[in-house]
């Protein structure tokens, strides 16, 4: 008999011992949620002390997501935790250079790094987990790819009024620092500059143009920021001490919650851990393919919920990690989701100086083949819910999704990206 028998087998009989002794039993025995199960406000609190895939549905879900299916009626599909598989060539660095990097607990600095996970085990316990973490997540989320072109439709969704605006952004990256597709890995130029990107819109002509080209600096000087002015047609220099911070073009994000946290850790005044544990995360959409936001989000008040039929939810162990920005950012805190297998954020929630829950930020990945013939996981959809404006932001980057492409060179991308973008031609050529 296998050991599941033997354990099922042993908890009838004592159900039913109970049962004849006319004692109460101090518990009723957990069921096994099946694979394709969806949970929702009418079966949530009869399913909380079920399990699925051996973890209590109450400890799958985070309590704001209790908070959708009760509120929102969010409802979530159940499918087999499914593991991540990054760039074999992004392992390989992993692997090579990770045994050399030093953290220095003083200066909360690193050194050492070249390319991959900066720290790739990384304890909970150790009272410096937070500040590696947020280090991987600077350095080595694995959907980063070394470049990337990435551009589609985004529509904005009230609560109660339903789609607000749509329009067409684009998100040009080019790493600097870290580069692993590179023979050998590492850095371009002298190692100062982390990545240069561009972040605007492309469509409606009113608002082509809109966005900014940053180069973000590596060893935490002030960013690079220029931005195009439509009513002169000229690109102008501004002050990129706090373009982190921003808002990005007409969305409920800032620069600053790209990827979930996208700015030089040491602008934190702290990171820590709170814990590890499992939840519910869209890890990998099922089936894989190319899909827009009215497929994906149902078409109903509060237009917020990921449709079932193609959305699925995936048990996935995460790293519960805290940042505190400084005293100027919009946000009090920021509480960040992310892998323990690898450095990628899979949801965020961002709290208001009153610690009220502001914002709501999630990643649905995806999976892409590069030019050069790697399959690698991809975050093709970003959903940002802003709970105080009562509306939503979804970001579609299946337009244009062109990862690692050996022609897509440095120079290619500079300010005048952005004049490109306005005349509403998109992509680097």
């Amino acid at each position: 008999m296998t050991f599941q028998f033997l354990h099922a087998l042993r908890n009838v009989r004592f159900a039913a011992l109970i049962f004849s002794l006319g004692v109460a039993a101090p518990y009723t025995l957990a069921e096994e949620v099946p694979t394709g199960f969806v949970l929702s406000a009418q079966n949530l609190d009869e399913r909380l002390d079920d399990h699925y895939q051996g973890t209590p549905i109450n400890e799958l879900l985070t309590e704001h997501l209790i908070m959708r299916i009760r509120e929102h009626g969010l409802r979530m599909k159940l499918a087999p935790a499914r593991p991540m598989q990054p760039d074999p060539r992004y392992l390989s660095a992993t692997e090579t250079y990770a045994p050399q990097v030093r953290f220095d607990a003083e200066t909360k600095k690193l050194t050492g790094y070249v390319a991959g996970i900066p720290f790739p085990q990384v304890d909970p316990d150790d009272p410096h987990a937070g500040w590696k973490l947020a280090w991987n997540l600077f350095y080595a989320i694995p959907t980063n790819a070394d470049n990337s072109a990435v551009g589609g439709p985004i529509t904005i969704a009230g609560f109660e009024d339903g789609v607000v605006r749509q329009f067409v952004g684009d998100n040009y990256k080019f790493r600097m620092v870290g580069r692993y597709t590179d023979n050998p890995p590492g850095h371009r130029g002298d190692g100062t500059t982390k990545q240069k990107s561009v972040v605007a819109l492309s469509a409606p002509y009113d608002l082509a143009g809109l966005g900014v080209y940053t180069v973000q600096s590596a060893v935490g000087e002030a960013d690079e920021a220029y931005v195009y002015v439509k009513s002169i047609r000229r690109i102008k220099r501004t002050a990129g001490a706090a373009v982190w911070m921003d808002n990005q073009p007409q969305m409920d994000m800032l620069n600053d919650d790209n990827n979930g946290l996208d700015s030089y850790p040491l602008w934190y005044s702290d990171f820590r851990v709170l814990g590890k544990r499992t939840i519910l995360a869209v890890s990998y959409l099922e089936p894989m393919m190319t899909m827009h936001y009215e497929d994906l989000i149902e078409q109903s008040s509060p237009w917020i919920n990921p449709d079932p039929e193609h959305v699925v939810w995936r048990p996935t162990e995460v790293f519960v990690l805290e940042g505190s920005p400084p005293s100027e950012h919009p946000y009090g805190r920021k509480v960040l989701y992310v892998g323990t297998d690898y450095p990628q954020p899979y949801a965020g929630e961002f709290y208001d100086k009153n610690d009220q829950l502001w914002r709501m930020w999630r990643l649905w990945i995806t999976e892409s083949t590069t030019p050069d013939g790697f399959t690698i996981p991809t975050a093709n959809y970003v959903q940002a819910i802003d709970l105080k404006a009562q509306r939503a932001t979804f970001i579609d980057g299946t337009g244009i999704l062109v990862l690692n492409d050996p022609q897509f060179k440095e120079e290619m991308l500079t300010p005048r990206i952005m004049q490109r973008l306005a005349t509403g031609k998109q992509g680097l050529y």
